[in-house]
Parts: C-alpha cells; structure tokens; sequence
C-alpha cells in the first residue's frame, strides 16, 4: 500500500462502485472500467482478512420453489415460466452459506497455481486428468475479480472440494435468489435494466468483474445472481423432478446426462435470468459464459453427489 495518504481517499472513492446506496446514478461503463482497474491493481474484497465478509448467511426454513402462469394473485406467477419450473412447491432448507459473489478467477487461480489439476483426491466426481486449466486461461488472467469462466462442471465440483465447499442445489440457490417474497429477479419483481444486471441489453458482451451491479443484488446483499455468468449447480435435471422432489433439503434427481444452470449470462435475454429459470447442459462443456459460487459445508448439507 502507497504511504501517500491520497492512496486511502482514492480507495474509498473507487469502492463506492459495489456499494448500493453511493453507487446510484454512477454510469455502469466508469464503474466497470474503475472495477478493472481495482483488479489489476489489487482487489481488496478478496485480501485474506475480507474473505470471511463473503458469505451470506442463509437461516433454515420453507421457501415456495418454481413458478406457475395461472394464477397472477398466487405466488410465484411468472408468464414466462417454462414446463420445468413447476409446480411450485413447498421445500425445507437446512441453514447454510453462500457466496456473495461467483468465484473469480483470482481465487481460482490458487486452485491451478496448488496444482488443484494434478491431485486427483479433488476430482471425485469424475474428470481427473481432461484439462490443465480453464479455457483460455491467460487472457482470464488479465481480469481477476471477474468469475472465473471456461470451467465445466467437473472443474467447478473439483475446486468446491479442494476449498472445502460444495456447489449449491437448485434449491439453496433459487433461495437465496428468491428469498421468501417470491421475487421474480434476485432484486424483485421490477423489469431487468442495464443498472441492474449485464445481460444482453447491457450491450457489455463479456462478464463483468463481480459486485459492479449492486443495485441488481438481492436485499440480503448476494451479488451477480442474475446475468454476468450462467452458475453450475450440483443437481442432475429431470424435467419432472418438481412433482416428486423431496420436500426437505433435495439434492436432485437421479443421476442423467445433463446438470443445471442457473442466473442467466451476459447476453441472455431476461426471461433467462428469472429466479426460476433453469437452463440445462452436458457437465463436461465449458463456455465463456459459465461459472459457479459455492455454498459452506460447514453450515449446508454436506457434499452432494
């Protein structure tokens, strides 16, 4: 740190970018380019004596998850519900964790630099010995407090194991999301704008370095829920699963061929970043669009397979 005492007051200043009460009325552009400038020089969100403020406690209890189109007076009405969102349906979450941001490629980076793609005690959940690193992993490097991208799901699942983590079920996710006022977007129930998230109508078309868009993070403070990247999570889909889900603490059907998607991506079209919107693919692709955050083993409920 600069032992000019301007160094303290520029910090504050650039941090006021991810904070929701003075980031109103900033242009979303300066934002991102100040957010850059913070990761190349050094983003103190993610200094080891920050790490512990990145978590979001999540109390136990019953949210309604999924969305239905009949009823506008009913919870959970959504008019662009697709036929795997429903029914809704009562679900009972133990308490737990999870992440304010997506993991960024900074944290990532220790993961590759711990040789975490050489120890096959991470990669239990299969994968062991495809990749090196992510896809294109230099020019990531440039960008560190973006999530990381470019990672499959068997990379997502072997970095939660090495840090002690799990990636969240669709239900601690849609929870934290949705919270329990049924919002249709982590922010609410108003329309998605460029203030609030980077998603197609941002006209950004690249991810985005995390907490830019506080103004679109849900009242708990969870940033980046909605666009920026799509976020691996640990369940296998079944478009059925809904109807016949447990209703305490799911971990998901059977296993199948695809795993799910949640959040919406930075060129998605808003309906994709509905608290309920469940997108779905092969767990061994990587795109430039997907990336994940982590919920605490500690809190949750335990390792999903």
């Amino acid at each position: 740190e600069p032992a000019d005492p301007r160094y303290r007051d520029l910090l504050n200043n650039v941090m006021a970018i991810f904070d929701q009460r003075r980031n109103q009325g900033m242009d979303i552009k300066i934002a991102i380019e100040a957010a850059e400038a913070l990761g190349q020089a050094g983003d103190p969100r993610f200094v080891d004596s920050a790490l512990e403020d990145n978590w979001v406690d999540i109390p136990a209890g019953e949210f309604l998850m999924g969305a239905q189109d009949k009823e506008p007076s009913q919870p959970n009405y959504d008019p662009e519900l697709d036929d795997d969102e429903s029914p809704v349906h009562t679900v009972l979450l133990g308490a737990y964790r999870i992440g304010l941001y997506p993991v960024t490629v900074g944290e990532y980076a220790k993961f590759v630099e711990s040789g975490g793609y050489d120890t096959e005690a991470h990669w239990h959940q299969g994968g062991f010995g495809e990749w090196k690193d992510p896809e294109d992993w230099e020019t990531q490097q440039g960008h560190l407090n973006r999530p990381v991208v470019g990672v499959s799901w068997f990379e997502a699942a072997a970095y939660a194991r090495w840090a002690g983590k799990a990636l969240p079920t669709e239900a601690q996710w849609e929870r934290a999301a949705r919270g329990l006022q049924d919002r249709r977007f982590p922010w609410g129930n108003q329309d998605a704008s460029p203030t609030l998230l980077n998603y197609g109508d941002s006209n950004i078309d690249c991810p985005t370095p995390v907490g830019v868009y506080p103004q679109g993070a849900t009242p708990e403070g969870i940033q980046d829920m909605a666009g920026n990247v799509l976020e691996w999570c640990s369940d296998w889909w079944d478009k059925h699963y809904y109807s016949e889900s447990p209703k305490e603490d799911p971990l998901g059907p059977d296993p199948g061929s695809s795993r799910v998607l949640r959040g919406g991506a930075w060129f998605n079209l808003p309906r994709f970043c509905r608290c309920s919107c469940r997108l779905i693919v092969v767990p061994s692709v990587r795109f430039d669009y997907v990336g994940f955050r982590l919920v605490s083993l500690s809190f949750g409920l335990g390792l999903p397979s």
